[in-house]
């Protein structure tokens, strides 16, 4: 029988009234919407990141790898981003890719090193492209498959 216990957090849960982006890193569990912050299981308190180095927005991924959280795209007031970041160790940093602009796609790291983009939408259409991301190198390779079905706000 599982054992559960319940624990009580010492500071409050940030609120947002947009869309938001969770996942969890290393001994924390982060939490993105117009702000970043992370809610550490040590010490059962959230706190706040800042700066941030791009504005809050929507359909933005937040994709946990060995070189940090990966942070790509999303919209805000009509406009798409394509921008791609890194936050390790307290430090931002910025790493050029050749991927269209997008929100609302899925971003997932795998084992060779790759971040992997796809699907999503932009201000014309939904996505049904696949983008391989090499963080080492900053190389983005496009992947064709043919028939792949576009997808948006999926995982």
């Amino acid at each position: 029988k599982p054992i559960v216990k319940k624990i009580y957090a010492e500071s409050k849960f940030p609120s947002s009234n947009k869309k938001c982006s969770m996942c969890v890193h290393e001994d924390s569990f982060y939490y993105l919407s117009e702000e970043l912050w992370y809610f550490n299981s040590n010490d059962y308190k959230w706190r706040k990141i800042f700066p941030i180095p791009f504005n809050g927005r929507e359909g933005q991924s937040m994709t946990p790898t060995p070189h940090g959280l990966v942070f790509f795209g999303g919209f805000q007031n009509d406009v798409f981003y394509n921008d791609l970041w890194i936050f390790y160790k307290n430090d931002w940093i910025y790493v050029t890719c050749d991927v269209s602009p997008r929100a609302f796609h899925a971003a997932e790291w795998d084992e060779r090193g790759y971040l992997i983009i796809t699907g999503g939408k932009n201000s014309e259409k939904t996505l049904n492209d696949f983008y391989l991301i090499d963080l080492n190198t900053q190389e983005t390779k496009k992947l064709e498959i043919s028939n792949f079905m576009a997808l948006s706000s999926h995982s």
